[in-house]
Formats: structure tokens, sequence, C-alpha cells
């Protein structure tokens, strides 16, 4: 038999890293939709499957009327049409509609039957999501084993794996992400190696992904920019290195003599992110009658038609809640972090391009989100960083590798064995997770606010939501309150306290149930 090439192993690597994905993502898919936002963008994808628009005519308004009480929240009403659009970018309907174009009778309601086509769509994307994943991986480390380590350590052991699940836009955004990074990288290689057919296809590949990315959320036009960015940077560098003379000429002229001789790389990218920002800006107008992407703001906190949902002002604020806040601490929901940050210096020193990669577009990323009003309050951890953390933790890839290489000492072999277990506790944490509906407090709210409940619902949006969830589990098993939450409940009447232990048991905690849609 004859043995295969390197290029046959890595496509059965990211194959067979594909197929084990889905597996898992198939037997875990969840029971319910995710609520809230993705539901009104199911809802619009269906009529326009059903009708050919996106926007909901007058005549129809009652289909939705239970997401219109908070006025442009989920859907933006266009003075112009008198119709009802959803809030956010138009690519998340056309793909939301996919699985509802296998469906002979479509319907508004979330039957089984619906729920399990977007399930395995969602398993099929979360597959390919993987095999993107371990692309880029396999320009950390060589080895196959080290990089499927990698990607089941970022999916499984982190937040990644509720997104993964909940049929939302995180999911598009972290396929497009990823493809747009792989397809840089591999045409970057082909450009470096002469190999033009191949360069100016995957260019296009790459190009063709960022304006998706950008059409499932404008405000990534910020990375898409800095990546552009980075390209011209990388050619600069490239130039003054094969000059045979590098210090003549001043740094402007030879700029512009970087950018004369390349001319067809920036006609190429320039071109692509004018047609994203006139798509999003034409979806727009077509849309709410404004050329604004998201028609007008909504402040999530004010709730205020014209408040301004960024500003500079809110910097400070999302820095302490990503670094510092518990719920929301970027660390502690993808744990990987940790292992990357001792390992920067490595990954900066080896593979310094996919470094600087990382710190243009992850970073302009991260600082533009601290600049937005939200932090996805109501939300499993930070929700706007879910397609960020996975580059931001690309440097582990030097830990694995380094590992299955051997390590050359005890201590370090030790240290090896110890990361691994703890990330499959943290796996085992995440499982856990997963068996609870995707909104908690859609489900505690209510029950908080009717039993003078504020201070345990502000303490649930301030702690991590898995270990504030097992002491609630624990009250609705029986588990004296005030030992489980302190003094949260101290001065509660034991009839309301009570009240609150059984509404748990029956509403969030049902014995035997739990939220995958096999049980």
């Amino acid at each position: 038999m004859t043995p295969l090439s390197s290029a046959q192993k890595g496509r059965l690597s990211v194959f067979l890293m594909m197929t084990a994905v889905f597996c898992i993502l198939f037997a875990g898919m969840p029971k319910d939709f995710y609520r809230g936002d993705a539901v009104s963008i199911k809802m619009s994808a269906i009529y326009w499957v059903n009708t050919g628009s996106f926007g909901f005519a007058p005549k129809d308004h009652h289909l939705i009327e239970p997401l219109l009480e908070s006025e442009g929240q989920y859907y933006i009403l266009n003075p112009a049409n008198n119709r009802y659009y959803p809030r956010w970018e138009v690519l998340n309907g056309v793909l939301h509609a996919v699985p509802e174009l296998f469906q002979r009778h479509r319907t508004l309601k979330p039957t089984p039957e619906v729920i399990f086509r977007h399930n395995v769509f969602n398993a099929l994307l979360g597959s390919v999501v993987a095999g993107l994943l371990l692309f880029l991986a396999s320009f950390i480390t060589p080895r196959k084993i080290a990089g499927a380590l990698f990607v089941c350590a970022v999916l499984f052991a982190s937040y990644e794996w509720n997104y993964l699940r909940a049929q939302t836009k995180e999911i598009f955004l972290l396929l497009f992400v990823f493809a747009m990074m792989a397809g840089f990288w591999a045409a970057w290689g082909a450009f470096q190696r002469g190999e033009r057919l191949r360069f100016y296809a995957l260019t296009v590949c790459w190009n063709v992904a960022a304006v998706a990315m950008c059409l499932i959320s404008c405000i990534y036009h910020v990375g898409y920019l800095m990546v552009i960015l980075l390209w011209g940077f990388l050619l600069f560098q490239r130039n003054v290195q094969r000059m045979r003379q590098p210090g003549e000429g001043s740094l402007v002229q030879q700029i512009w003599q970087c950018v004369l001789s390349h001319r067809h790389h920036f006609l190429i990218l320039g071109g692509f992110l004018a047609l994203s920002v006139v798509l999003t800006e034409w979806a727009a107008l077509v849309r709410y009658d404004s050329w604004h992407p998201q028609g007008i703001s909504w402040s999530f906190r004010t709730r205020q038609i014209g408040d301004s949902i960024f500003g500079w002002q809110n910097i400070f604020q999302r820095m302490n809640d990503y670094l510092m806040v518990e719920s929301f601490q970027v660390a502690l929901h993808c744990p990987l972090l940790f292992v990357a940050a001792t390992y920067w210096r490595s990954f900066w020193r080896d593979h310094k391009n996919q470094a600087l990669y990382v710190l243009a577009f992850g970073g302009s990323m991260f600082f533009a989100f601290c600049c937005f009003e939200g932090v996805g309050e109501w939300a499993y951890g930070p929700r706007f960083l879910v397609p960020l953390l996975p580059l931001f933790a690309l440097p582990a890839c030097v830990f694995f590798d380094r590992f299955m290489a051997g390590a050359s000492t005890a201590a370090s072999k030790a240290s090896g064995v110890v990361v691994l277990g703890l990330l499959m506790y943290c796996t085992a944490l995440q499982l856990e997770m997963n068996k609870y509906p995707f909104f908690h407090f859609y489900e505690i709210g209510p029950m908080l606010e009717t039993m003078e409940g504020i201070q345990l619902a502000d303490d649930y949006k301030r702690h991590h939501h898995l270990f504030f969830l097992k002491k609630l589990k624990a009250i609705a098993n029986g588990a004296d309150a005030d030992g489980a939450l302190g003094p949260t409940y101290e001065g509660w009447p034991d009839p309301i306290k009570t009240r609150f232990q059984s509404a748990l048991k029956h509403r969030l905690f049902p014995e035997g149930e739990n939220h995958f849609f096999f049980q």
C-alpha cells in the first residue's frame, strides 16, 4: 500500500476533524432556538422565502407583534413602505433561510422539525469552522495531532461550544473570520512562491469571505481595513528587503514605489472593500430608507431612538468588563488564553507575520467592541468577542506542538499533563453549561422580579453564569438558600424562598430534563 503524501495526510486530518466535530455538535443539538435577535432573523428569513421580501408588510405585522414592544431592538420600521425589517445586516437573513429551502411546508413556529433542520445546518457549519481552525493551526505547528488538540480545546473547553450550538450569527462570523485569515495566509504564501494564478484565486477568496463577514456585522469593516493595511505593510517590508540599497530614498518614496509596483494588489483589495461598503449602505437604504447601516441607532440602556450606541466614553468600562468582571472575563470563558499568554513571546519570535495579523485584526476589533455601549449582558460570556478569542489563543499551538514533540524535562511533561487535564475539566464544565437553556436570565428574571430578587439578578449578571447556575440548582434540589448564595437571601421570608425553590425546580431545572434535542 502506497503511503500517504504530506498533502494527503493534511486533507485527511481536516476531514476527520470536521467529521468528529459534526458528530459532537449533532449529538449535543439544543432542543430550542436561541432567543431574541436570532428568532427575529429567522422569522424574517422564513418570510423572505415565502414572500420574497425581508420586510413584514402591514397586513403581517401581527406575526411579529411580541418583538415590536421595544422599538428598534429587533425590527425597524421603514417609513417609506411601512414594512418592518430586522435590525441586523442582510446576509444574516439570507444564510438563515438556507435550511428553509429544503422544507416544503414552512412555518414561523419553532416546531421540532424546524429546529432539527437548523441544528443540522449549524452542525455542518461548525464542522467547517473546525476545519478552517485546524488549517490556521497548521501555520503554527506541522503536527496534525497538536493542531487537533488546539481545535478541540478552543471549541469545546470554552464558551465557543455554546455559540456553535446556538442558531445565531456568531457561527457565521466564526466561519468568515477564519476563512478570511486562512485565505490571507494561503494567498501570501502563493505570492512569495510566485504562483500567480493561485495567488489571485486565493486573494479573491479571502476578500469574498471578508465582504461576507462585513455583511453579517458591519462593524467588522474596521478589521477588514486593518487587514488590508497589514497586507500593504508586508508588501512594503518585502520590497525593502529586496532592494539593492535598502536605505535609498525617503520613506514616502519607498511607500509610493511599493504601491506602484504592486498596484494590482491594492486595486483588488480596495475594490472589494469599496464593494463591501456599497453593499452595506445599499442594503440599509433599501430596508430602512436610511444610509445608516442599522437604520437608526438604538440604545440598549435608555432604549431611546437616536441615542448613539458607540462612543469613546465606553472604552474603559468595556475593558474593565472584558478583563475584570467575572461574567465577561475573556480568559475565564476561553481558558486556553492563559496558555496562549505564556507562549506569546515564542509565537512572536517564530511566527511574526501571524502575530501581526492577530494584533491588527483582533486588536482593532477588540478596541471597536470596547467602544460599544453594550456587552451582551443577558448572553453567556463576552458574546461580541466569540470570533476573536480563538485568534488570540493561537499562540497556544506552540504549547501543543512542543508537548507532542516530547518535553525535554520531567517538569515540562508534568506541566503539559496538568494543562491537558485542566482543559478536559473545562470541557466537562462546558458540557454542564450546555444542559441549560441558552438565555437563563429570561427564565430566572421574571421569578426574581416578582420575589424582590433584584439584587440576586445583579449578582447573576456579575458572576460567571455556570457557577451561579450551579448554586441555583443546589437550591432547586433542596440545599439551604443562604448557604448557597450567602447574604443575598438574607431578609427573604421563608414562604418566598419556598416559592423560588419550587419555581427553579419546575421551570429551570425540571427533573430528568436538559436542553439537548436528544434526551
